[in-house]
C-alpha cells in the first residue's frame, strides 16, 4: 500500500493511468477483474506505461451494489476484509501494474482525481457522483476491443505462486494431471450453486480414469466443516483463499470445471487456462440471466470473442450427464490437439 498523503502531485509518474475503484458504491467481489482488465486496455490506447489503482474508501461498510440478500450473509467486517483477499492481490496479475491506495477518504480520492485529470479510469468518475452511468460496462469495453481486433490482456500469477503450486503437484500427483472443480455453496443466490452430488461423483469418476480431481471449496464457507458430499475428497482449501495461488492452480491445470461464479472470472481472462463453465444462464434470475449477461456486452450462447478453443460455457445445469459429455468433449479436444503437437516435433 503506498505511504502517500494528499499533496500537490500524484503518487506516481507521469506514465501510469489512475485507476479509481469505488468501494461504496462498486461490487467488492470478483467482477472487479473486469476493470483491471478494462483499465490496462485504456492505458495502452493511452501510450502510458503502468497502472496504479485508488480505491475510495466507503462510507458504510454495510451496504453497497450486491443487494440487500448478499449482506445477510457477507456483513461490513467480510465486505472491508474482501477489499485486500480480492481486489487489491487482483491488481498483481497483470505485469503493468505500478502500486495501489487506499485512500482514507473520500476528500483525498477527489484530490486525485482532480489532479489526474485525463489519466484518469473511469475518465467520468469524480467520489462525488460515483454512480456509473450504464450497468456495469467493464466486460463491454473488453468485449468490445476483443470483437474490434486488439489484444486483451493476459492475467498471469506471479512466479512465486506458480513455484508454490508445481511443489504441491510434485508431492500430490506427480506422475497425473489433475482437474480442478471450484464449488460454489453459499446462501448468496443459491440457485446459482454447484450441485454437490453431481459434483462428487464426477470427481470420483475423474480419479478412476487417471485424473487427479482437486476440489477448491466455496471462499465464504472454507473454514466450516465440508459438506457431506465432498468428504474423502481431495480439497485444496489455501487455493480459496489466497488468490495467487488460486490463479496458479488455474493455470497449470489440465482442465478446470465449475459453475457460472466469480472466481472462474480469471480464467476468462488467461489464455493459459483451460475451462468449462456450467449452468452459465439461469431463467429469471437477475445476475445469471441471458438479459443481465447481455447488458453487460456477453452473449453465452456465442464463442466469446476472448475465448480460446479450450475454453467452453455451457448453458446447460451442473447435472451428472451434462459434466461428463462436455468434460468428454474437451479431453478429445486438447488430447488431439496435444497428440499432434507431439507429432510436428518429432
Amino acid at each position: 500500500m503506498s505511504t502517500w498523503r494528499s499533496g500537490d502531485h500524484l503518487p506516481v509518474d507521469d506514465d501510469c493511468l489512475l485507476v479509481f475503484y469505488d468501494l461504496g458504491h462498486w461490487p467488492i467481489t470478483f467482477d472487479f477483474v473486469w476493470v483491471v482488465i478494462s483499465a490496462d486496455l485504456v492505458r495502452r490506447e493511452k501510450g502510458l506505461a503502468g497502472l496504479y489503482f485508488v480505491f475510495t474508501p466507503s462510507e458504510n461498510w454495510e451496504a453497497g451494489s450486491e443487494g440487500k440478500d448478499y449482506y445477510r450473509v457477507i456483513d461490513g467486517a467480510a465486505r472491508r476484509q474482501r477489499v485486500h483477499d480480492i481486489l487489491v492481490p487482483l491488481v498483481w496479475l497483470l505485469p503493468t501494474t505500478r502500486g495501489y491506495s487506499v485512500v482514507s477518504s473520500r476528500r483525498e480520492a477527489s484530490h486525485l482525481a482532480v489532479l489526474a485529470a485525463a489519466r484518469r479510469f473511469p475518465s467520468d468518475y469524480l467520489p462525488e457522483t460515483p454512480n456509473l452511468k450504464s450497468a456495469w460496462p467493464f466486460p463491454k469495453l473488453v468485449f468490445d476491443r476483443a470483437e474490434a481486433g486488439q489484444a486483451i490482456p493476459d492475467l498471469t500469477a506471479p512466479p512465486a505462486a506458480s513455484a508454490w503450486v508445481k511443489r504441491w503437484q510434485e508431492a500430490h500427483c506427480p506422475d497425473r494431471p489433475y482437474v480442478t472443480i471450484t464449488l460454489r455453496y453459499f446462501d448468496v443466490s443459491p440457485e446459482r450453486n454447484s450441485n454437490l452430488e453431481a459434483w462428487s461423483a464426477f470427481a470420483r469418476e475423474l480419479e478412476q480414469r487417471g485424473y487427479y480431481a482437486v476440489v477448491v471449496p466455496e471462499t465464504h464457507m472454507t473454514l466450516d466443516e465440508l459438506p457431506p458430499a465432498l468428504q474423502g475428497l481431495n480439497v485444496f482449501k489455501e487455493a480459496a483463499w489466497h488468490l495467487h495461488l488460486r490463479m496458479a492452480l488455474y493455470e497449470s491445470a489440465y482442465l478446470n470445471l465449475s459453475v457460472n461464479t466469480g472466481p472462474m472470472g480469471l480464467c476468462w481472462l488467461s489464455k493459459q487456462c483451460r475451462f468449462v463453465i456450467y449452468k452459465q444462464v439461469l431463467d429469471g434470475k437477475s445476475v445469471s440471466s441471458l438479459q443481465a449477461q447481455q447488458e453487460r456486452g456477453i452473449d453465452p450462447r456465442k464463442p466469446l470473442p476472448i475465448a480460446t478453443p479450450y475454453q467452453r460455457l455451457v448453458l446447460e445445469p451442473d447435472d451428472l450427464d451434462v459434466i461428463r459429455r462436455e468434460f468428454d468433449a474437451m479431453e478429445a479436444l486438447i488430447d488431439a490437439d496435444m497428440a499432434k503437437q507431439a507429432a510436428s516435433s518429432c
